[in-house]
Order: C-alpha cells, then structure tokens, then sequence
C-alpha cells in the first residue's frame, strides 16, 4: 500500500462518525420484538378498546331519546348500535394496531373446523362426536363414576338455581307479561332434552345466560322515565313488552351461522367483546332493587333520598342492615365462584341461600321489611 494510501485510511478511521439517529421506540418494538414491551402497549390498548366500547355502547342507546336527527333514524341507530359499535371498532383496531406496534393483541380464539377440541394425545385426532363412555386411552375405573356423584349433584343444584333465578328476573311483575312464565315446562325441557343431548355428545352443559336473557328482554321492553312524586330523582316504568317467539329464534340461527363464519370472527378483539358484556352487565343492573339501595345508602343526606317505596316503608338502619348483608353475601359467593381451588362448592353455597332465607333472615330482620326488600 502506497504512503497517500495509507495516510486516507488512517484519516478516515479518525475521522469521527456521525452520530446515528436513535430508532422512534414504535420501530425498536417492531425490530427486536421484545415481549416485555409489546405487553405494555397491549395492556394500554386493551384498556382503550373496552372503554370505547363501552362509551359508543352507552350513547347508541342514550341516542333514542335524544334529539338528534330524526326519529326513525335514531331508533335505527340505537337498536344496532352494539353491532355498529363491535365492527366499527374492529375496523378501527385492525388499521391502528400495526402503527402503534401492538403485535400481541388478543382475538377470538374460533376454530374453522367444526369438531370436538379433545385431541387424542397419541393418534393427535379428535374424538368421535359420540362421548365413549367406557374411557378412551384405558378404561374408566367404576369407582371413578360413584366419585362424580357428589360434584354432578353440584352441577345440578347450579343448573336448577340459574334456571330459576334468571326466569324469576326475566318474569317480573312489573314487565306485565300477558303469557303466563312456564317455570316447570322450562325445567323439563332442560331435563330430559337438553342435559342428556349433551352429555351424549360430551358438549358443556347449557345455562340460562342471565345477562344476555336480561338483555334481550330489555331490549323488547317499551319504558318510559317518569319523576317520582316529589321530584327527587326520576324511575323506569314498562309501558309493554313485545312477547313473540322470532327474536328468540333469530338469535339462535345467527349463533349457528357464527360457528361457520370463523375465519371472520377471528378478526375481532376480544376486548371489544369485554366492552359489549360490561356494558350488558351495568345496563343489567338498572332498576335492580339491591343496587339502587345501595346508590342511595352512598347520598347521606336523607333528604335528598328518592322517593322509592322501599324507602319510604322501612326503617333506615333496618334497610342499611339489610343491604349490606345482601352486597356480602353476593360478594362472597362471586369470589369464591373465582378461585378455582374451591369454586367446586359454589353450587352448594348458592342452595343453602334457601334455608338462610326462610329461617336465618327472618330472626334479625321484621317480616313487614323482609316483605318490601325482598320482593
């Protein structure tokens, strides 16, 4: 190597370098894919998709009695405004997920084949639609099947109650249904068709749905807020019901179309679906005996109390006594419904609600107040 050579390659190792410009923290995330900070944005964006689910969940409803365009459209609006709000939103999810570098984003988990998901851990098929009751790998040990009697009278109980309880909150008086409620034909039904359907095909074991049955018969219930008679506060009454059989089918046929529509569904966010069961959970709540109590337990002026029965006909302390029992008692049972360790009892928890009903609540509370907070 020449001298001249030698001295420009000297010159150019010390020439200092141009500082690099720092990669947006947007593309250190897409290039080192670190779970660490996906988890972040996830978790933030998560938070974002349920609350805005949520809000356009809320004002698509508040949109009916509004003033805003007209009144066809604004019915229009608002009876599909939780179906504008989950594709909207899905839209919205799926342009801006890859710009803020959001890879880890939960979706509904939809098979695209319609199968049982057991798989058989050494052929790796799934098992036959028909359940083996015999066992599979070995054969199931008798005494295994007298050790199930004791969690399927659980499942029992659970199944009997969440029956029950969800008709007795669908059939309030005050809806005024014109067609008497079927509580034993119901029971029946679930009995001797649906439970045996399923044990048959190893399918899990159908439930009332409370929320989605409240939902939906709130949403073929005319209302009216009226002010209560001293003006302090306004109350919900049901002017009508519209009581048919078609919505109830509709719902079913969609259900079945959703199971082919997988690679559709796939597309959605699951917390766009948290948004949509919390907005049915609080709109659920509305007009809930329990829950108003303790709204008004929390206004400590006693002068600003709404007007509402149950105030003006029980004793204060006794309907504050009453009312915190009542929040206890289901926090309790919410809680141990969610640790999976002991969730087993829950079923037995929830039947012995019955006898501390008649024999235990009646000996620290008057019946002329068990009469009004209990209805």
């Amino acid at each position: 190597m020449s001298s001249s050579a030698r001295r420009a390659s000297v010159s150019a190792l010390a020439r200092p370098r141009a500082p690099s410009r720092a990669p947006s923290p947007i593309a250190r995330c897409s290039q080192a894919r670190a779970p660490a900070c996906f988890l972040i944005g996830a978790k933030l964006w998560t938070l974002i998709i349920v609350s805005l689910t949520y809000v356009m969940a809320v004002k698509f409803r508040e949109l009916r009695t509004s003033d805003w365009l007209n009144a066809n459209l604004r019915k229009n609006l608002s009876n599909y405004g939780v179906s504008i709000t989950i594709i909207s939103l899905t839209i919205l999810s799926s342009l801006l997920t890859p710009v803020l570098g959001i890879f880890d984003l939960r979706y509904l988990n939809v098979p695209t084949i319609i199968e049982p998901t057991w798989k058989d851990p050494m052929t790796g098929l799934a098992r036959p639609w028909i359940v083996q009751a015999g066992g599979y790998a070995k054969p199931f040990p008798t005494w295994a099947i007298f050790l199930m009697i004791a969690p399927a009278i659980g499942g029992c109980l659970l199944g009997y109650l969440d029956q029950n309880l969800t008709e007795v909150l669908v059939n309030r008086k005050d809806r005024m249904f014109k067609k008497l409620p079927a509580y034993h034909l119901s029971n029946m039904v679930v009995g001797l068709v649906l439970y045996p359907f399923c044990a048959i095909l190893g399918l899990p074991a159908p439930h009332p749905a409370t929320v989605r049955s409240l939902a939906h018969v709130m949403a073929v219930t005319s209302t009216v807020t009226v002010p209560l008679p001293d003006g302090k506060g306004t109350t919900v009454r049901v002017t009508g019901v519209a009581e048919q059989r078609v919505s109830h089918l509709a719902i079913h046929i969609l259900i079945l179309i959703c199971l082919t529509a997988g690679s559709v569904l796939r597309y959605v966010p699951q917390p766009i679906i948290i948004g949509i069961f919390l907005y049915l959970g609080i709109a659920s709540i509305r007009g809930n005996q329990m829950f108003d109590r303790l709204f008004v337990l929390f206004t400590f002026e006693r002068e600003r109390w709404p007007t509402y029965y149950y105030v003006q006909d029980v004793d204060r302390r006794e309907m504050t006594r009453f009312t915190l029992l009542q929040a206890g008692i289901v926090c309790t049972l919410v809680a141990i419904s969610r640790v999976s360790q002991i969730a087993i009892v829950f079923p037995f928890l929830m039947a012995t609600m019955v006898p501390v009903r008649l024999y235990l609540i009646p000996k620290f509370f008057s019946k002329e107040a068990i009469d009004v907070l209990d209805r």
